[in-house]
Formats: structure tokens, sequence, C-alpha cells
């Protein structure tokens, strides 16, 4: 899917500057990719693959890379507290509808915390 979703991203006219991903993504041929579109990969080196590539990431790269934890916080956050995991409801419109709600929800949530000094 990398391949078709950075296309789509370019047609949107989105030029992104990192392309974060997990260690599922770490190939050359998915690096090129992502360097084709004047992004910097963002990849962990999947330890399982044959001939590992030596990799010694930087102090960017590093901080960078850890704001996928942040993502992935979100993500968990919607599946589990805002019933994202198992959406009941069919037809896209619908599944759009309930997404954008449960991130009304998450955003409002944390807009309160926010005003009274507590953490989200």
């Amino acid at each position: 899917m990398l391949p078709i979703m950075m296309e789509k991203i370019a047609k949107m006219g989105f030029k992104p500057k990192y392309v974060l991903a997990d260690a599922g993504y770490d190939s050359m041929k998915k690096r090129r990719i992502i360097t084709s579109y004047g992004a910097v990969d963002v990849i962990a080196p999947n330890p399982r693959r044959e001939g590992k590539m030596q990799f010694t990431p930087s102090n960017e790269w590093s901080i960078i890379y850890r704001k996928r934890g942040d993502v992935e916080r979100v993500f968990s956050r919607l599946k589990e507290e805002l019933c994202l995991k198992m959406v009941k409801v069919r037809e896209q419109w619908r599944v759009v509808v309930h997404v954008v709600i449960s991130l009304i929800t998450m955003l409002s949530i944390a807009l309160v915390a926010t005003k009274m000094g507590r953490k989200a």
C-alpha cells in the first residue's frame, strides 16, 4: 500500500518531510519510494531481515521516531476507549461519521483536561 498511499498524498499536494513507519516497512524498495517523493524515511531496521544494514540512528532520527509512539497511543485510545476497534455501523459514510464523532470526543476531552490543568 505504500506506493499507492504516497501517490495519493502527492496528488493532494501534500509533501511530507518525513515518513515514519515500523520495522515492517524496512526494505530498500520502500525506502526508495519514500525518497523519490522527497521525504526522509524514518523506519526502524527490522531485526528479522536478511542482510541487515548497518544502522546508527542520528539524534534527529531518534527524536522523530519517538513521535511514532504518540501516534500509536492515539490509535490505541480510539480503538479501545472510543469504540473504533469493532465499528458496528455499515456503509462508508456511517463509518466516517462514527470516526469523526470519536475524534471530536477525544479532542473535547483533551481540551477540557487542558483547561482544568490536567493531563488528558
